[in-house]
């Protein structure tokens, strides 16, 4: 006589690792860009503006500035020149100046000064 007062025993599977799709990099891109139709449509022109922004940004800012220079002649001549990017000499030449600002000397106030 066979012994069947167990029943059926359990026997759980091995884990297994999640679907490729929902972890990693695409997983967070499907959760929070591309999870509905509103924010596919907005990720999508979200990323239209900013390939049309920023190369002009980027060649404005840094591949057609002024860097070199002490004063505001080397920007004028490249802008004459049809190069008119940011004129990043003003910052170079005034960043002394802001950097050592000068403190006032404190008036007692009515507070006694340490001796």
């Amino acid at each position: 006589m066979t012994d069947q007062s167990q029943g059926f025993v359990f026997t759980p599977t091995p884990p297994q690792p999640p679907p490729a799709n929902t972890v990693g990099v695409v997983g967070w891109l499907r959760n929070n860009l591309f999870n509905g139709v509103f924010n596919t449509i907005l990720t999508v022109v979200s990323l239209f503006l900013l390939y049309l922004v920023l190369p002009p940004l980027i060649d404005w800012a840094i591949v057609s500035a002024t860097i070199s220079g002490t004063d505001r002649t080397q920007c004028e001549a490249a802008e004459a020149a049809g190069a008119g990017g940011a004129c990043w000499t003003f910052i170079k030449v005034r960043s002394t100046r802001s950097c050592s600002a000068s403190i006032p000397k404190a008036s007692s106030g009515g507070r006694s000064s340490p001796s």
